[in-house]
Protein backbone atom coordinates (compact mmCIF):
# COMPACT_ATOMS: atom_id res chain seq x y z
CA UNK A 1 0.00 0.00 0.00
CA UNK A 2 1.22 3.38 -0.83
CA UNK A 3 -0.09 6.68 1.04
CA UNK A 4 0.64 9.82 -0.40
CA UNK A 5 0.19 13.06 1.94
CA UNK A 6 0.65 16.54 0.92
CA UNK A 7 0.46 20.49 2.00
CA UNK A 8 -0.94 23.29 0.32
CA UNK A 9 -0.91 26.86 1.64
CA UNK A 10 -4.49 28.22 0.31
CA UNK A 11 -5.69 31.74 1.95
CA UNK A 12 -8.12 31.10 4.31
CA UNK A 13 -10.65 33.35 2.80
CA UNK A 14 -10.52 31.19 -0.56
CA UNK A 15 -10.21 27.55 1.03
CA UNK A 16 -14.19 26.81 0.46
CA UNK A 17 -13.72 28.18 -3.00
CA UNK A 18 -10.57 25.67 -3.83
CA UNK A 19 -11.97 22.76 -2.09
CA UNK A 20 -15.45 23.43 -4.33
CA UNK A 21 -12.82 23.70 -7.51
CA UNK A 22 -10.73 20.49 -6.25
CA UNK A 23 -14.16 18.41 -7.08
CA UNK A 24 -13.92 17.16 -10.30
CA UNK A 25 -9.81 15.96 -9.58
CA UNK A 26 -11.03 14.43 -6.84
CA UNK A 27 -13.47 12.46 -8.45
CA UNK A 28 -11.14 11.41 -11.43
CA UNK A 29 -8.56 10.23 -8.84
CA UNK A 30 -10.88 7.54 -7.21
CA UNK A 31 -12.36 6.34 -10.07
CA UNK A 32 -8.23 5.89 -11.34
CA UNK A 33 -7.24 1.98 -11.52
CA UNK A 34 -5.88 1.57 -8.07
CA UNK A 35 -6.74 4.76 -6.33
CA UNK A 36 -9.04 2.95 -3.09
CA UNK A 37 -9.26 6.57 -1.92
CA UNK A 38 -8.92 10.57 -2.08
CA UNK A 39 -8.74 13.09 0.55
CA UNK A 40 -8.35 16.40 0.32
CA UNK A 41 -9.35 18.76 3.14
CA UNK A 42 -8.71 22.42 5.23
CA UNK A 43 -7.08 21.75 8.43
CA UNK A 44 -8.61 23.66 11.06
CA UNK A 45 -5.97 24.03 13.47
CA UNK A 46 -3.69 25.90 10.59
CA UNK A 47 -4.41 29.39 9.88
CA UNK A 48 -1.13 31.16 8.21
CA UNK A 49 1.51 29.36 9.17
CA UNK A 50 4.21 30.96 7.30
CA UNK A 51 6.86 28.89 5.02
CA UNK A 52 10.15 30.54 3.92
CA UNK A 53 11.26 29.85 0.56
CA UNK A 54 13.94 27.91 1.84
CA UNK A 55 11.48 25.61 3.16
CA UNK A 56 9.34 25.90 -0.33
CA UNK A 57 12.51 24.77 -2.05
CA UNK A 58 13.11 22.13 0.18
CA UNK A 59 9.80 20.52 -0.21
CA UNK A 60 9.92 21.01 -3.83
CA UNK A 61 13.20 19.04 -4.13
CA UNK A 62 11.82 16.22 -1.83
CA UNK A 63 8.47 15.99 -3.48
CA UNK A 64 6.27 12.50 -4.35
CA UNK A 65 8.85 12.11 -7.57
CA UNK A 66 8.68 8.91 -7.39
CA UNK A 67 5.16 8.29 -6.71
CA UNK A 68 4.79 10.39 -9.61
CA UNK A 69 6.36 7.98 -11.76
CA UNK A 70 4.79 4.78 -10.40
CA UNK A 71 1.42 6.05 -11.39
CA UNK A 72 2.28 7.06 -14.77
CA UNK A 73 3.84 3.96 -15.49
CA UNK A 74 0.20 2.12 -14.13
CA UNK A 75 -1.36 4.39 -16.38
CA UNK A 76 0.95 3.24 -19.24
CA UNK A 77 0.64 -0.22 -18.45
CA UNK A 78 -3.42 -0.06 -18.81
CA UNK A 79 -3.38 2.19 -21.58
CA UNK A 80 -0.55 1.22 -24.18
CA UNK A 81 -1.41 -2.09 -26.06
CA UNK A 82 2.54 -1.49 -27.70
CA UNK A 83 4.49 -3.14 -24.37
CA UNK A 84 6.21 0.08 -24.08
CA UNK A 85 5.61 -0.83 -20.22
CA UNK A 86 8.28 -3.54 -19.98
CA UNK A 87 10.87 -0.72 -21.42
CA UNK A 88 9.65 1.69 -18.70
CA UNK A 89 9.92 -0.61 -15.63
CA UNK A 90 13.65 -0.49 -15.72
CA UNK A 91 14.12 3.26 -16.26
CA UNK A 92 11.32 3.64 -13.24
CA UNK A 93 12.89 1.45 -10.89
CA UNK A 94 15.83 2.78 -11.45
CA UNK A 95 15.53 6.64 -11.31
CA UNK A 96 13.29 6.03 -7.86
CA UNK A 97 16.03 4.20 -6.67
CA UNK A 98 18.41 7.02 -7.99
CA UNK A 99 16.22 9.24 -6.21
CA UNK A 100 15.96 7.15 -2.62
CA UNK A 101 19.79 7.60 -2.51
CA UNK A 102 20.32 11.12 -3.68
CA UNK A 103 17.36 12.33 -1.21
CA UNK A 104 18.71 10.13 1.57
CA UNK A 105 22.53 11.31 1.10
CA UNK A 106 21.15 15.55 0.97
CA UNK A 107 18.12 15.27 3.57
CA UNK A 108 20.38 15.53 6.55
CA UNK A 109 22.36 18.51 5.15
CA UNK A 110 18.94 20.04 4.09
CA UNK A 111 17.19 19.73 7.53
CA UNK A 112 19.77 21.39 9.73
CA UNK A 113 20.63 24.12 7.33
CA UNK A 114 16.75 24.62 7.53
CA UNK A 115 17.26 24.62 11.01
CA UNK A 116 19.91 26.82 11.47
CA UNK A 117 18.07 29.17 9.28
CA UNK A 118 14.76 28.97 11.19
CA UNK A 119 17.20 29.27 14.33
CA UNK A 120 18.37 32.83 12.94
CA UNK A 121 15.11 33.95 12.22
CA UNK A 122 13.41 33.71 15.57
CA UNK A 123 16.90 35.22 17.44
CA UNK A 124 16.28 38.44 14.75
CA UNK A 125 12.57 38.76 15.80
CA UNK A 126 13.68 38.04 19.32
CA UNK A 127 15.97 41.40 19.10
CA UNK A 128 13.90 43.22 17.16
CA UNK A 129 11.07 42.07 19.60
CA UNK A 130 13.36 43.75 22.62
CA UNK A 131 14.28 46.71 20.44
CA UNK A 132 10.82 47.64 20.24
CA UNK A 133 9.89 47.11 23.90
CA UNK A 134 13.13 49.13 25.27
CA UNK A 135 12.28 52.11 22.62
CA UNK A 136 8.81 51.90 23.93
CA UNK A 137 9.84 51.96 27.63
CA UNK A 138 12.00 54.68 27.10
CA UNK A 139 9.49 56.68 25.18
CA UNK A 140 7.53 56.09 28.19
CA UNK A 141 9.83 57.51 30.74
CA UNK A 142 10.29 60.47 28.40
CA UNK A 143 6.58 61.66 29.00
Amino acid sequence: MIIVAGWLRVDQQQRREYLDACRPVIEAARRAPGCLDFYLTADPLEDDSPITRSERRAIAFFGIRGVGSIFYLAYVATHDPSGLVDDLCGVVAFTILLSIIVHGVTATGTMRRLDRLRHRRHRRIAALDHIGSTIATNAEHDR
